[in-house]
């Protein structure tokens, strides 16, 4: 794996920032779900470099080879793909979402993925009215402008969450556990500070497997090439890829 932003963290620094990430992220609610797919169909979440390293650790590095082959492959789709264009808006299903809308990394989904649904209601309109500015899409027509109905606390815990929310300062608290984390690992808070460091799966995936110079030739392609020279792109690094396992994709 190619470590991003030239940080060379020793390996028990990245065991302890995957196993502390883990913990943190004990202090959310378990939940119960329908598993109608509804936010994982419509786009990937963000997450940190810690959460990224966690899903590396317990799916995607044990995924066999032909299926890592693949996963990246789809990885840089997607990175190619643009969400949100010209007032309109694509779903990008969770490259981890199986077809019978069940995670496939569920025991380290990501905080994001976590808290949906459980999000106080003003904390979750800043981001959708954030996001709306940002595309130019009206709130509604944005996806996810409403929480899933569906996500409930689970018995176990609905003790401490009556009203199936997180407080906005316990959410808070975690996401500062987890920079901490990252920042341990040789992330920058500029960085941060930027959000350079809260990437998709897929970007994380793409730069931590192909490095940052391949991003960089990937991102103009992504701006200004068209859906049919993509598609040929996406075909032609397929057989790469898999010509160098000595097998058909």
């Amino acid at each position: 794996m190619i470590m991003p932003f030239g940080i060379n963290p020793k390996p028990a620094d990245v065991i302890a920032a995957i196993q502390g990430t883990r913990k943190i992220r004990e202090d959310s609610p378990r939940t119960s779900c329908r598993h109608r797919g509804c936010c994982c169909r419509a786009g990937c979440p963000n997450m940190y470099y810690s959460e990224y390293l966690g899903l590396r650790e317990g799916y995607l590095d044990r995924m066999p080879e032909p299926w890592r082959a693949e996963f990246l492959v789809q990885c840089v789709r997607y990175y190619l793909t643009r969400q949100f264009v010209d007032g309109k808006v694509s779903e990008k299903p969770c490259l981890l979402l199986s077809p019978d809308n069940r995670c496939l990394a569920y025991a380290d989904r990501p905080l994001k993925c976590r808290t949906y649904g459980l999000v106080p209601s003003a904390m979750h309109r800043l981001v959708v009215n954030s996001v709306s500015k940002d595309t130019g899409i009206e709130k509604k027509d944005l996806p996810l402008c409403v929480q899933c109905p569906f996500v409930r606390v689970a018995d176990e815990d609905r003790a401490a969450y009556p009203d199936d929310v997180v407080p906005e300062e316990q959410i808070a608290r975690m996401e500062k556990e987890i920079r901490a984390k990252d920042q341990s690992l040789g992330i920058s808070k500029r960085f941060q500070d930027l959000g350079l460091s809260f990437l998709t799966l897929h970007d994380w995936h793409v730069m931590c497997e192909m490095g940052e110079e391949w991003m960089a030739k990937l991102t103009p392609i992504r701006a200004e090439k068209g859906p049919e020279w993509k598609s040929k792109f996406i075909d032609d690094l397929r057989q790469a890829v898999f010509s160098t396992l000595g097998e058909k994709p």
